[in-house]
């Protein structure tokens, strides 16, 4: 079986065979609150430069082209020092069992397995928001509604 990604492009850090089971996710990205990467609930330290690639790919939610990246997040260096900074970076990030980042020869993406609180949180906000939704079906787990009412 081909994981998911595999077909347009390579993945960092994922090698056949190594796709986890469907659960809760084991790669997870908190940005809210601070940086916070962990795998496998085991927080993953990371040196500052792959910490901002990360955060910048989980922002944007798409492909991205390389060069944009590196010049977004390297843009007081030469192009070349940018594009070689980028490298690096990406090299910071393999890991032997998960990918992080989706690569192809001209874009860069944050994998789609890692679940990441902003984006977590974005949907929440845009499912309330929606006057369609039943908000007590959205925000029951959360919240117990019935103390919410008027004079409350």
């Amino acid at each position: 079986m081909v994981p998911r990604g595999l077909a347009d492009g390579r993945r960092m850090g994922l090698s056949a065979g190594s796709v986890p089971a469907v659960s809760a996710p084991p790669v997870r990205l908190g940005l809210l609150g601070g940086f916070r990467l962990s795998i496998e609930a085991e927080d993953v330290p990371l040196p500052m430069d792959a910490q901002r690639l990360v955060c910048f790919l989980a922002l944007h939610d798409r492909s991205l082209l390389r060069t944009f990246v590196a010049g977004a997040l390297w843009g007081e260096s030469t192009e070349h020092r940018a594009e070689g900074s980028l490298r690096s970076a990406l090299w910071r990030l393999r890991h032997p069992a998960y990918a992080l980042v989706t690569l192809t020869s001209g874009h860069i993406a944050l994998s789609p397995t890692v679940a990441v609180d902003f984006r977590e949180g974005e949907a929440l906000a845009r499912r309330v928001l929606d006057p369609s939704q039943d908000l007590a079906s959205i925000l029951g787990p959360i919240i117990d509604l019935k103390f919410i009412g008027p004079g409350s």
